[in-house]
């Protein structure tokens, strides 16, 4: 393998790792029949979602 190739795979890497770091994200969603789902990057962020207090 030569330089560039190298240089080339390990940029494919490092944008893969960053795109599934930005695409975890809080967020609340509703289901078309009323159906809550929660999706949380920790158990804090859910805690703090589901209790409704914000």
């Amino acid at each position: 393998m030569n330089l560039t190739q190298i240089a080339l795979l390990l940029f494919v890497f490092i944008a893969c790792s960053v795109n599934e770091e930005l695409e975890m994200q809080d967020e609340i969603l509703w289901h078309n029949y009323g159906v809550l789902h929660i999706y949380a990057r920790s158990d804090s962020s859910l805690y703090y979602m589901a209790d409704g207090r914000k």
